[in-house]
């Protein structure tokens, strides 16, 4: 029992998120939560990061997301260009 207190601790859930028995709809709602704390671990945002976020105003925000995708969708087409052209020199 002290194992899955000590679990839920962890990651934020009630001990029932661990049992079959929890209920469907908020164990949804709590293996988001978990996700999205895996991710922010993950991709190494600090704490310190996201209480700056809350600082700003919701147009910051926002403008902060768009910079994040339009980057990501800049670097994904710049790593597909980057793959075609390793293709290119491989072949004959």
């Amino acid at each position: 029992m002290r194992l899955i207190e000590a679990l839920a601790r962890t990651f934020g859930v009630p001990p029932a998120f661990f049992f079959d028995d929890c209920d469907e709809q908020q164990a949804g709602l709590l293996q988001d939560q978990v996700e999205l704390l895996a991710l922010v671990r993950d991709l190494g945002v600090s704490a310190a990061q996201l209480r700056a976020l809350l600082e700003v105003t919701p147009e910051v925000r926002q403008a902060i997301a768009d910079l994040i995708t339009t980057t990501a969708r800049a670097e994904a087409v710049r790593l597909g260009h980057e793959r075609d052209h390793a293709k290119d020199r491989v072949a004959p």
